[in-house]
Parts: C-alpha cells; structure tokens; sequence
C-alpha cells in the first residue's frame, strides 16, 4: 500500500512540504543551524527514491546562498555534498565550461542540469566577485534568440552584494530578467570610504549610479528594493524616478542634493508615489528636499528615519519636519532615531511641540518612536495631553531625549490616567520624564481591567511615595503589565519591576525583603534604610 500511495503525485508532494524549508538568503552569508538541517533533509529525501527527486530537489534549490553552486553544475565538478558543495577548481572547472558550444548545449548534461537547477531557484543571494563576466559572455552564447538569457526565470528575490564599489559588476541584467522577481537587495561594502579622496567618490558614485540604473530600467516593477551603500558618497533621488511599483524600500544610504548635471533619470519621468513603507538612513549630507522632490509620501503608512551621524545638528530637524509634512493621513508609523556616539555634542531642538507639529495631523498614527538622546527639547506635561488627543489609536509611544528643564516632571498618577483613557490601545509607554509627586496624596489609580498597557518606562523616574504603593496600584490597574522601566534602567525602576514582578508570580520572599529594608522603627516608609 506505500508504494501505491507513493505513485500518488499529491502524496509526494504533501510529504515534502512537510518538511522545514531552507531559509532565505540575506546579505549574510552565514546560514543558521535550522536551515541547514531543513537542507540536509530534503537531500537525504531527494537521494531516497526517484519519486522523491524531483520535489526534494525543487525545494532544496529554492534558496541559493551562493552562485558558485550553480557554476559547479555547468562545469560538471562533483559535488559529494550536495548541501554545501566544494569551490569549483578554477582552471579545469573554466575549461569544461568553454567546452559547451551553441552547437552541443542543448544536449550536453551539465548545460542541461544547470539550467533545470537554475529554474528551480527563487531566493538567490549573489557576491559579484563570484560571477565572471566572461563567463556570462559565454552564457549569453549559448542563449537562443528568443531566450535573451533569462537565466533565473523563477527568480523572486535577488540580494546582490559588492565586496568593491570601485569595481562594480558591469552585468547585473542577467539576474534581473524574472518576470516573478518582485525584491531586490544591493549590499555595497563600505571599506574606508570615509577616508576616501573627492575623486575617488565620484568615480565610486558614478558606478553606483549605473548598476542602480541597470536595475531600474531591467525591473522597474519591483516591490520591494533594498539599497545599502557607504554613506559618505551621496546618490541622487533622481534614481527612483526609474520605478513604478516599488511598495517597500528600505535606503540604508545618503539621498543627496547633487548637480544638476548629476541627475541622471528624466525629470518628465513621475516620481516614485506607490510607497507603503521607507526606511531612510541619514547624514549630515541628506537632504530631505532630495527625497520628497522625488518620491511621493503621500501613500505613506510606515517612514523610518535613522542615524548614527554624530554631527547632526538642527539642520536634521528641520529635514525632519519636511518629511513628516509631506506624508499624509494614512501614516500609521513614525520613526525617528539619532543613535549618536555618546561623545556627540548636546543640541538645543528648542519646543517638541513645534518639532511633531505637521504629525498632530496624522490621526491614524498608531506606532511612534522619537529617539533623539542629544537633542534638548521643553517638554510639558500639557504637550503630552495634546499629543495624546491628536493620537487616539497609539499602541506604541517611545519619546526620548533631554528635558530643558527637569525641575516638574510629568505626574505619573495623572499621566497614566489621562494616556490610557485618550489611547486606550496603547501597550508600550516610554517618555523622557515621569515622576509620583508628594503632593498628589496617596498613590493610586482607576481599574482599567480592559487595558492593554504591557510596558512603562522612562529616561528619568523620581519616586517620592512608597515604592510598594506604587507597585500595588501598578499591578492592580494594569492586568497585562509586564515590564517596568527600559533594560538596565535607573534603581527605581528596577525595583518597581521587581515588586510587580513578585506579586503576579507570589514571590513572598521578595516582598518581605523589601518591607525588612524600608521598616524605620517598627513602621513601613518610603525611603529605604541606609
């Protein structure tokens, strides 16, 4: 009855996809345990029975980390491991691949197995160091009319990386010629280029230039495009101009203003208005009127900026603003992070009001991280209740930066009150400041049983009630609680954490050394014993 079952193609087929699958590759090499062992299943299995080969083999294929797999089989080495495959000897591996001739190919075995193996192929990560243009030539020989080279014709997703911007692969195109391929992801190594000359930038921006064109006029619809290029050469937004399609581009690189005589797609072409998702890097050499001048925000419903230039000043504020008033309406998440070098110098943002003033406009915001660790803002606690009135679907808020003035920090007891009655969706709180102030009597709040808050946390945190009536009131009101203030925060919030900790798991130990430790004279107070 198995082997009956066996010859059954929708059986064979539900056992293969049973099996884990390989992962896809990203720009590193390196390849987890998990998706190694998946490989190593589907070999076994596709070396089991003939009836097995061919599905096995398809998904062992599926995901390439490396083209040198594919040049093993067209210079027919053996492989005795077909899961991870030896280098190919260059000079004898190079000979038997010249000795395919447009004459013999369409009958000669590796040309015909490189070509099954490559069909099979949909997540493809390639190093331009590996892919001879010679032997590309050589393909394109062999190609008929009709063919045009389209060596990958399932080919979904493409991540190409160059180990040498000053020696940029000259034929990208090849790969690109999938009608299925919908991400693209270029990784340019970024090897001392700051310390490069002005020349040498130009020449490596000028390469830059033409693989990104490349790409853009073979697949201009793509969906998905990743760019990763040394910061320090600015490219221009121009660029984008070349593609119709693209949902999510993620732009770990600098958008520059350049010359005019640097601009390098028509301006009569529209711009890029089919983004969902960007993600931005920026530089002291960004320019935000770069970015809107060529991509539409208007679609926009995720915008991520980040940066780890430690000389930004207010200039990048300002950019800031441009692009937050150039998305619309359905803008659900913003992101603003300055991871700056702790060395870098403090800079005065002046009112946070006016800098998040073009997104009190955005109502269906739902997600905001404004991370800005040297930059200086005034901050009240009557912004905060504007910020919540303006953002009634907020799930996460995570503000941080410096106070210009720490001497009234938001109250705790009315913040959480007035946050969670405006946002009642909210699960993650982080502010720069929050305080429980004497004068606001004991500590407690409202139940919210229906609360979704799971986190609460700050830069700074004064406690001046009893940290046990704090944790109480905490653990009472929000029943999804979960964590008190950020990993490795400040000794208030780790003890608050803890105490809340302790009651939903009822750890009475700990609570009893907290109660021994604040004890003065036979009475529970609010400051620990020295």
């Amino acid at each position: 009855m198995t082997s009956l079952a066996l010859r059954v193609e929708d059986v064979v087929s539900l056992i293969v996809e049973a099996l884990p699958k390989p992962d896809s590759p990203s720009a590193i090499a390196i390849e987890s345990p998990q998706s190694k062992a998946a490989r190593s299943d589907l070999y076994h299995l596709a070396s089991t029975a003939a009836i097995f080969f061919y599905p096995a083999t398809g998904k062992l294929w599926e995901s390439v980390y490396t083209w040198k797999h594919l040049l093993q089989v067209l210079a027919d080495v053996e492989m005795p491991d077909a899961r991870q495959g030896p280098a190919v000897n260059g000079d004898r591996g190079e000979l038997r691949i010249y000795s395919i001739t447009p004459d013999n190919c369409k009958d000669h075995p590796a040309y015909r197995r490189f070509r099954y193996y490559a069909a099979c192929i949909k997540n493809l990560r390639v190093v331009s160091r590996d892919v001879p243009v010679s032997t590309l030539v050589h393909l394109r020989s062999l190609a008929s009319p009709t063919d045009s080279l389209n060596l990958l014709p399932a080919l979904r997703s493409l991540v190409w990386v160059e180990t040498d911007p000053c020696m940029l692969h000259s034929d990208i195109a090849p790969f690109l010629r999938s009608s299925q391929l919908v991400s693209v992801s270029l990784h340019i190594e970024n090897k001392n280029h700051e310390y490069a000359t002005r020349e040498h930038k130009v020449f490596c921006r000028d390469a830059l230039l033409r693989l990104l064109c490349t790409v853009s006029s073979t697949s201009p619809s793509l969906g998905r495009l990743t760019i990763q290029a040394p910061p320090s050469i600015p490219l221009s937004g121009s660029l984008f101009r070349g593609f119709d399609c693209v949902l999510h581009a993620n732009l770990r690189m600098c958008i520059g203003a350049l010359s005019p005589s640097d601009t390098v797609v028509s301006l009569t072409r529209p711009r890029l208005a089919t983004l969902e998702r960007m993600d931005l890097s920026w530089t002291t050499e960004s320019s935000a009127q770069e970015v809107v001048g060529h991509i539409s925000l208007t679609n926009l419903r995720h915008l991520s900026i980040s940066s780890t230039d430690g000389t930004l000043g207010t200039p990048f504020l300002g950019d800031m603003r441009v692009l937050t008033a150039s998305t619309s309406i359905h803008l659900t998440t913003i992101e603003i992070m300055s991871l700056t070098p702790l060395r870098a110098p403090v800079v005065d943002g002046g009112d946070f009001m006016s800098f998040v003033r073009p997104l009190l406009l955005r109502s269906r915001l739902r997600h905001i991280a404004i991370v800005l660790p040297k930059f200086t803002f005034s901050f009240e606690t009557s912004q905060l209740e504007a910020l919540a009135h303006a953002w009634p679907k907020l799930n996460v808020l995570h503000i941080s930066f410096l106070l210009g003035s720490y001497s009234m920090l938001p109250n705790m007891q009315y913040i959480l009150l007035l946050i969670t009655e405006q946002c009642p969706d909210l699960a993650f709180l982080h502010l720069p400041g929050i305080a429980t102030l004497p004068n606001s009597g004991l500590f407690g709040l409202p139940a919210r049983p229906s609360s979704n808050l799971r986190h609460i946390s700050s830069d700074l945190m004064a406690i001046q009630h009893s940290p046990l009536d704090v944790a109480v009131a905490l653990y009472t009101v929000f029943p999804k609680l979960a964590q008190l203030g950020p990993p490795g925060g400040d000794s208030d919030w780790v003890e608050l954490h803890a105490l809340v900790s302790a009651f939903r798991n009822l750890n009475y130990p700990v609570l009893l050394e907290h109660i021994l430790q604040y004890m003065h004279g036979g009475v529970y107070a609010s400051n620990r014993l020295p």
